[in-house]
Formats: C-alpha cells, structure tokens, sequence
C-alpha cells in the first residue's frame, strides 16, 4: 500500500508538471511510457489509470502554427526589377544589372 501511495504522488506531480518527462516524447521513450502503463494497470487499475492521465499530458502535441508573413523588402529590389512601362514600350533583356534611366525609351535589363 505504501509503495502504490508513492507511486500515486510521483504521478500526481507529474501529471501537474509533464514538462519534466519531455524527453520521453520519442519513440523509445513511448514505449516506455506504454510499458509502464500497461504494468501499472496490471498492478492497480487506479494507478493504471492515473499513469494513462499523465502519459496522454507528456505526448501531447498541441503546437500553434505560426502565422505566414511576407518577407520584407528592404532593398525593394522588386521595384527596381520590374520593368518600366513595358506595357506599351518595348523592352530590351540582356544579362546585365538593371539600367533606370528615365529618358531612354526602352527598360534595359
């Protein structure tokens, strides 16, 4: 009886602070975890129960997914790779940096 009111304490505290058992979230570490279960509930199916509780809070994985956000243009090379008005205007593509002249008819990449 003593033994089963230990084991029920350690559980307790660990069902309150399952972050203590985080590296037993692989998958030799479950197997543990499920063994451990198994044999508890074998033993007392209250303790089997209560250990089940806790196993369940430590592989849980309940993540956030973060918000998608656009990168930053902070050089605005965007605005200077866009071609000039190349709607209506012809535009003239070699491989060299871009060319920004305002007064030349043509957009010269």
């Amino acid at each position: 009886m003593k033994t089963a009111a230990v084991i029920l304490i350690v559980l307790i505290f660990f069902g309150f602070r399952p972050d203590l058992l985080a590296a037993f979230d692989s998958l030799p570490g479950r197997i543990i975890l499920l063994s451990a279960v198994v044999y508890l509930a074998q033993v007392n199916p209250f303790l089997g129960l209560v250990s089940a509780v806790v196993t369940a809070r430590v592989l849980d994985r309940t993540t956030t997914v973060a918000p998608w956000r656009p990168a930053v243009d902070l050089l605005y090379i965007e605005n200077m790779m866009r071609p000039k008005a190349s709607f209506g205007i012809p535009a003239l593509r070699t491989t060299d940096v871009p060319l920004n002249d305002p007064f030349n008819p043509y957009t010269i990449y």
